[in-house]
Formats: structure tokens, sequence, C-alpha cells
């Protein structure tokens, strides 16, 4: 399993030199977090309880963050989603 968490980091590394879309690269660490909690013997953070992150002037939610975790979640997220 140790392997398997090294090899998903340098995937997530390569993603992120490749300049994939936000999007993917926020799929891809949350892949390795939930692997590394599985792996560490942790239960994954379902993010129940995540807050929506407004921009100041237009009001839009852009991400959303999630407080039991402290992991920041991609604007499409949706509470929902757990």
């Amino acid at each position: 399993m140790i392997e398997l968490r090294d090899k998903v980091a340098r995937g997530l590394a390569e993603a992120e030199r490749k300049r994939y879309s936000p999007e993917q690269i926020d799929k891809l660490r949350e892949a390795h977090r939930q692997l590394c909690a599985r792996i560490d013997g942790v239960e994954p953070c379902r993010h129940p309880r995540a807050v929506p992150v407004d921009q100041a002037i237009t009001g839009d939610t852009i991400a959303y963050l999630c407080p039991d975790c402290d992991t920041q979640l991609p604007e499409g997220f949706k509470p929902s989603d757990t």
C-alpha cells in the first residue's frame, strides 16, 4: 500500500507539472488524501460540515472549506456529495 501511496503522489506532482485543470488536480488531491487516510487506518472525512467560501466583492461561492479536516474543496463541491 505504501508503494501505491507513493505512486499516487508522483502522479499528482506530474499532473501539477503538466498543468492539468484545477478540477482534475483537486480530484487527484482528494483521492490521494483518502488513500493516505485508509493506509493510515483513519476513516477519511466526508466533509459533512463543509462551509462555502464566498468571493468578497461578488458574493459568488468559489470553494468550500471543511472545518473537520481543514481541507479546501473545489467550487463544484456540494455538501450533499457526502
